[in-house]
């Protein structure tokens, strides 16, 4: 395991501290960056070094929670489960964020699904638990 993690760490020294340029939304549920000298090919023009962040959505949507930006995350939450209807992450964090905006009732349905998903997700019993006590 340590071996691959200096293999890991050799790969990506060329690109540490390198500023990323043309960071979008790509198709779907991607954040792209591209990073190091500019290179065209075939008319496109792209990095040397191209990142690709799967389920972008859901991980924004997750930090906006976090910061409590919740029509941000909401937005990206919605846009996850649209993209990926068994994400359990983005139901659990859509339970979360109902709880938080004071509407436990309607946080039901997406954290019944996480334990039909993962019956042993810790985090989504709690979760229920704090629903079930705010509905009295």
């Amino acid at each position: 395991m340590k071996a691959a993690a200096v293999d890991i760490r050799q790969c990506f020294q060329p690109v540490l501290g390198t500023p990323p340029w043309r960071v979008k939304a790509g198709v779907g549920s991607f954040l792209t960056f591209e990073f190091g000298p500019r290179i065209r090919t075939d008319g496109h023009v792209h990095g040397r070094w191209h990142l690709w962040i799967y389920l972008s959505n859901w991980k924004l949507g997750d930090t906006c929670l976090s910061l409590r930006q919740y029509d941000e995350a909401r937005t990206y939450l919605e846009r996850a489960l649209k993209q990926k209807p068994d994400l359990g992450q983005a139901d659990r964090d859509m339970g979360k964020l109902l709880i938080r905006t004071g509407q436990p009732e309607a946080a039901l349905p997406y954290l019944r699904k996480v334990v039909e998903l993962d019956p042993e997700e810790p985090s989504v019993h709690f979760l229920l638990a704090e629903v079930y006590r705010k509905m009295g």
